[in-house]
């Protein structure tokens, strides 16, 4: 089962606030690295363009006016790192995002730089544990006892390859770097801030912790539930509070499986790291041969490994090197191949000008 982890900020609504105004005779004075930010891939190959202009980058410093600080319901509020950069690290809230708001950790850039993902069209199934109707009215699954296992999921109809069954806002979200780069006290009181402007604080103090001797509830929380996920660009942690109520221990086939299958496992996974630099290395050499036949090579092992999701990325490379070498037909079946696949997976809309956009950038 496969959780689309980078909605966070679908149902934001961009304002025009975010322009520095005086008030009372008092000017704004801005982050002393603000500077007009747009989104790092604003304008992506296989994606339609969203802004007319960028946000800037606002910390505490903006005045107490709700219009300034938009799209967030809170003011920010800041402390310096004691790194050697001095990095500014901010909490942004939306106590209205979502199911129950959102909280990001991060540096004024990142949250301005994040910005683009407020206008991705909202979900079109409903939230795990949420009352949002389908297109269709009904879940394709169900919650239900299992005699002697507690709760369970079961399918109420067919599901197919990689449809997403549950979806889930981002709760909270804190950049990779903070817990380093701050003190630890005042890193907590930052962290138990975030939570508490959530519309429902619970929705994150009440998830599964490691210890109760944890030194602060929240850090727990986000260590034990987390996922690493980008924003902007960025490493963060990525806290998914509906996601994250299993309630039960989980494992995987390959963990439980007998050495001479993990040995096996390992030697395939170990075999494709080294196939990718031999692949880099032939194309750079100008071996289009080699590096196509070490790239099915890498196919045929992801396909013993079950990696279907990392077939996309192969097949972009096959559709590369063979237009590089004037063999047209060929180039466009793979871009068509990776297109679809991602598309079947749900990271693109189909559109007859995707492939038209994909092949535009091997004349790179």
């Amino acid at each position: 089962m496969r959780a689309r982890r980078g909605y966070w900020g679908l149902c934001l609504c961009v304002a025009g606030g975010l322009l520095p105004r005086s008030r009372a005779g008092r000017g704004y004075d801005r982050p002393a690295s603000s500077s007009i930010h747009c989104p790092v891939d604003l304008q992506s190959a296989l994606g339609p363009r969203h802004f007319a202009r960028c946000p800037l980058p606002i910390d505490e410093t903006v005045p107490e006016e709700p219009a300034l600080w938009s799209p967030w319901t809170h003011s920010p509020a800041c402390v310096n790192g004691t790194n050697a950069e001095e990095t500014r690290y901010c909490v942004y809230t939306n106590s209205r995002h979502g199911e129950f708001g959102v909280s990001i950790v991060t540096t004024p850039e990142t949250a301005a730089n994040s910005i683009y993902v407020l206008n991705e069209p909202s979900l079109s199934l409903p939230v795990y544990g949420g009352h949002n109707a389908s297109k269709t009215g009904e879940l394709p699954y169900e919650i239900v006892d299992i005699p002697g296992k507690g709760k369970g999921v079961i399918a109420r109809r067919r599901i197919t390859a990689f449809e997403t069954l549950m979806t889930d806002y981002a709760s909270l979200l804190v950049d990779m770097s903070f817990p380093e780069a701050i003190p630890r006290k005042i890193g907590y009181d930052l962290l138990d801030l975030a939570a508490a402007q959530l519309a429902d604080p619970s929705r994150v103090l009440d998830l599964g912790r490691s210890t109760k001797q944890a030194m602060n509830a929240v850090e727990d929380v986000l260590r034990t539930n987390a996922f690493h996920t980008p924003l902007a660009g960025e490493p963060h942690m990525g806290l998914y509070s509906n996601l994250s109520r299993w309630e039960f221990n989980c494992s995987c086939s390959l963990c439980a499986a007998p050495d001479a299958l993990k040995e096996l496992s390992d030697r395939r996974r170990i075999r494709i790291g080294r196939l990718r630099e031999a692949v880099l290395k032939a194309y750079k050499d100008g071996d289009a041969r080699k590096a196509i036949a070490d790239t099915h090579e890498i196919l045929e092992l992801m396909q013993a490994e079950e990696l279907l999701p990392l077939y996309s990325e192969q097949y972009d490379n096959l559709a590369r090197i063979h237009w590089v070498i004037k063999e047209r037909d060929t180039a466009i079946k793979y871009a068509q191949k990776a297109l679809d696949l991602l598309a079947q997976q749900g990271y693109i809309e189909p559109h007859p000008r995707n492939l038209e956009a994909l092949i535009s950038t091997f004349e790179g």
